[in-house]
């Protein structure tokens, strides 16, 4: 899983590009990804970024770690949402009744909601167009390269224009 984390030096076309085009398309994924309230647009977007991943050609064990990490976002947030939806109108079925000793005058009992399914769906594919996009600038772009460029980035619009040095 750290390995996930981890800049990967290589030679390819993304490895090559200005970090502060990179750093400027993760802020254009992360900023479509809280305009878009669609989930076929949620969807495009997080798939937007795959062919990104097969220009890299990560490693057996990167695509392993990105599987279990896409598959527990997509699981916990629509699980979770499922069960506390508090919006959604009618529950799909009951997981624990209200009448359920101790619990079910605690929790008013626990109930399954398709509309909070599909909601947690729709915030899984946000979550992981950001996350996605992310952890390409980070495979991508070595660590001192990425500061440097956040660096010249704020300096040259910090000072109104002019370069500081």
């Amino acid at each position: 899983m750290k390995s996930l984390f981890r800049y990967e030096q290589k030679d390819s076309l993304l490895h090559r590009l200005d970090p502060r085009v990179k750093l400027l398309w993760l802020f254009g994924i992360s900023v479509l990804s809280v305009v878009f309230g669609t989930p076929d647009l949620l969807a495009i977007l997080f798939i937007s970024t795959l062919p990104f991943w097969f220009i890299l050609k990560p490693s057996k064990s990167r695509i392993k770690a990105m599987l279990i990490i896409f598959g527990s976002v997509l699981l916990s947030f629509t699980i979770s949402q499922a069960f506390f939806y508090y919006w959604a109108k009618e529950p799909l079925f009951t997981l624990i009744p209200s009448s359920f000793p101790l619990i079910g005058p605690l929790t008013g009992g626990i109930y399954f909601y398709a509309d909070g399914a599909i909601y947690g769906l729709y915030q899984s594919f946000r979550v992981m167009a950001c996350l996605s996009a992310a952890m390409l600038v980070i495979a991508t772009t070595h660590p001192g390269m990425l500061i440097d460029a956040f660096v010249r980035f704020f300096l040259k619009f910090g000072s109104q224009g002019k370069i500081i040095e």
